[in-house]
């Protein structure tokens, strides 16, 4: 995460343009003010004895980055964005640590965190604090993480406008800002909110022309790909115009279109992997690749080569670069040909390569897709129009799937053509049919075709069907109710939203925002920040992952009242290092299995599954794989008893190789020392030296069993040993 953030300030570099040498020197006294300014604001000293520059403009900005580190790399770096006016548009320290990066709990709070971010917003002149307002996700915290991350967006007239923000990261051990980016326009206008639509109208519109559609969504699941039902919004980047209450786009959209001489074709990902190979899945080694050749109903490479050529009408001419079998990545049992063919020929002065790229079935031969790069002089001009188009990709769909055809149905929602001057034709047409079984429709099967609107030919195709069952769409919520717990649940609001007008005059395409004028439209739309997916059984809210999405995933206990662990039960919580339900019984004693499952959510916050039989396997197999666990010591159902406990913490600590030692080294200053494990006294005695366990009465009480509050002080203590 920070070095994502990190690279904040070379994105400025990159969606800009440096100035030429000669006209630096106008800027030698802003540039002056500029270090002069970093310094006194950030406290830079002469320690930081090496300085480099660049100057570059974003819109009609000058900004300069200066660079500062010592020459030694002690002291690490500091970069800071500057603009002519004195506003600090970006800040990024990095400070040398030592290596010792396992996790551990912060040494600040979040709250003091993000008074020290504020503080840092307010002094660099950037953006106004009064026009900033705080995004908290309520999602918990990563313990891994060594910095609090905070989010402000801006606010005009009282009405967000998420296209300009603040991002910043504090550390979360020193309490020092680390990186700060400030994304703000300072020419926008923001119209007044009169003369606007009701939210009550701007609701009925919404679910009128933009609501939900109920979809299969896939989930990764352990060795499969799982379907599941969902309601969700799929028009992205629409939004209801407040003052007229037509849908708009807010953000333009840019579809196929041809860039350079030889053809080369851009698209946006449909989800249905038009690219040849995008519905590869593992690649095969060429062992692998014999001994599945060799199974029964498997085509060989000639058989497979003589198929494509036949399908596609492919001449000898052009020759197989590369061919290789693969699994599919959404039906696990089949298997996938990959070609790639190619026919060189030349052009003027240069040598043109013209290709196909394709996939099919290697059991049935079926064409799952391809692609066809063709070189053509751009002074061609297109003969076909869209509906024309659609009608070849049609008609090429029923030819070559008759019977799945009639499953799909021609949607629109994820497509938007770009925008074209008054005199130009786009030269592509593309086009997505997606599944529809039981009034669902699939977004991840179906087909994609892409039309060439000069020769009238299909140069891209993709077929994909998931063969699994799919869930039964009976006893589910009504689209109306799906759409009431949308507006509950999530809701539309007023909000202003980036928005770009073309130049009419402008004709240079692409990029995609050149002649383009960025500007504020005031609309209604989905509040931000909250999964637009209902779930069809229940009314719920769906996290992207088709599990119940919780505003604050952070678990609340209703028992841990008044109890001596409450505290770092609830912080433990904050890191999803917590037990799954709504009682956390901490008098209870803690199976291993639990244990070991706040163990690994300690060293692995990402760990996916849950404390149950089920997934007991797979959570041995990582603590073993780990030496957390070693062979013979499973025992998921028994009650973890404290020296064992300290034996598996001491071992997360890669500590054991020190515990072990066998030299009659360690003492323990318990009274029932005696009573500990001759194999665990270096262990305990680790523990002690690192305050991870103090014991009760002078006794440590070895064999007692654990209970769950007694875990979480343990897990607490092993998270704040230093």
């Amino acid at each position: 995460m920070k070095r994502v953030l990190a690279l904040s300030l070379v994105i400025v570099f990159v969606t800009t343009f440096l100035f030429p040498a000669y006209s630096f020197a106008q800027y030698d006294r802003e540039l002056e003010k500029a270090i002069e300014m970093a310094k006194t604001v950030f406290e830079i000293t002469d320690d930081y004895d090496n300085f480099s520059y660049n100057m570059h403009k974003q819109g009609e900005r000058t900004i300069f980055d200066l660079m500062w580190n010592d020459e030694s790399n002690q002291r690490g770096s500091i970069n800071v964005s500057i603009d002519t006016l004195g506003r600090i548009i970006g800040y990024y320290s990095y400070t040398p640590s030592p290596g010792n990066d396992r996790p551990k709990l912060p040494a600040i709070s979040k709250e003091e965190a993000r008074k020290k971010a504020e503080d840092f917003i307010k002094k660099t002149n950037s953006a106004p604090f009064e026009n900033l307002q705080y995004q908290d996700d309520g999602q918990r915290q990563n313990v891994n993480d060594s910095s609090y991350y905070f989010r402000y967006i801006r606010v005009e007239k009282g009405i967000p406008y998420s296209g300009n923000s603040v991002n910043i990261s504090v550390n979360n051990v020193t309490g020092k800002v680390e990186n700060y980016n400030c994304n703000w326009n300072y020419e926008l206008e923001f119209l007044d909110s009169k003369d606007t639509i009701t939210l009550d109208e701007a609701q009925k519109i919404y679910v009128r022309d933009l609501g939900l559609k109920l979809q299969y969504k896939i989930k990764y699941e352990p060795d499969e790909y799982k379907p599941y039902l969902v309601y969700t919004n799929v028009y992205n980047n629409y939004a209801i115009d407040a003052g007229t209450g037509e849908v708009v786009v807010t953000e333009p959209y840019y579809g196929i279109y041809y860039e350079g001489g030889a053809g080369e074709m851009k698209t946006a990902d449909s989800g249905l992997h038009s690219y040849g190979g995008g519905n590869q899945g593992v690649s095969l080694t060429p062992k692998e690749r014999e001994a599945i050749e060799n199974a029964a109903g498997i085509m060989n490479e000639d058989k497979a080569e003589e198929t494509v050529r036949k399908a596609l009408n492919i001449g000898n001419d052009y020759k197989v670069n590369n061919i290789n079998l693969y699994k599919s990545w959404i039906n696990r049992q089949d298997y996938l040909w990959s070609m790639y063919f190619v026919k060189e020929q030349v052009g003027k002065d240069v040598m043109i390569y013209d290709s196909y790229s394709v996939n099919i079935d290697a059991k049935t031969g079926e064409l799952v897709n391809f692609y066809k790069s063709n070189y053509r002089e751009n002074d061609d001009k297109p003969k076909y129009d869209e509906k024309q188009s659609l009608k070849i990709a049609t008609d090429y769909i029923k030819t070559m799937q008759p019977e799945r055809y009639h499953e799909t149905e021609y949607t629109t929602w994820n497509q938007q053509n770009r925008l074209m001057a008054e005199d130009e034709k786009p030269r592509q047409y593309y086009f997505t049919f997606e599944r529809k079984t039981n009034g669902a429709y699939f977004p991840d099967n179906g087909f994609s075709v892409a039309v060439d609107a000069v020769t009238g030919s299909v140069i891209s195709y993709s077929y994909n069907w998931y063969k699994g069952e799919l869930p039964k769409t009976e006893g589910i919520i009504s689209l109306a109710d799906a759409n009431a717990f949308l507006l509950e649940k999530v809701g539309v609001q007023l909000q202003y939203t980036p928005y770009r007008e073309q130049d009419t005059a402008a004709k240079i395409l692409p990029p995609p925002y050149d002649g383009l004028v960025e500007n504020v439209k005031l609309v209604y739309a989905l509040k931000p920040g909250i999964p637009a997916n209902i779930d069809p059984h229940n009314g719920a809210i769906m996290d992207f992952n088709g599990e119940v999405y919780n505003l604050n995933n952070v678990s609340q206990y209703t028992d841990i009242t008044g109890h001596y662990a409450e505290n770092k039960i609830k912080e433990l919580a904050i890191f999803g290092i917590s037990l799954p339900g709504e009682k956390f019984e901490p008098d209870n004693k803690i199976t291993q299995r639990d244990f070991l499952y706040l163990l690994q959510k300690t060293v692995n916050s990402y760990y996916p599954y849950k404390p149950d039989k089920e997934n007991d396997k797979e959570l041995y197999r990582t603590l073993i794989n780990s030496g957390i666990v070693r062979e013979g010591e499973q025992a998921p159902d028994s009650f973890m008893t404290r020296q064992d406990a300290v034996k598996f913490i001491i071992r997360a600590l890669n500590y054991a190789n020190v515990a072990e030692i066998d030299k009659g080294i360690f003492t323990v200053p318990f009274k029932d020392a005696a009573k500990i494990d001759r194999k665990l006294v270096g262990y305990v005695a680790v523990a002690y030296g690192l305050n991870i366990v103090q014991g009760n009465d002078g006794y440590f009480n070895p064999t007692a069993q654990l209970t769950r509050g007694q875990a979480a002080v343990v897990i607490h203590n092993f998270l704040n040993a230093r």
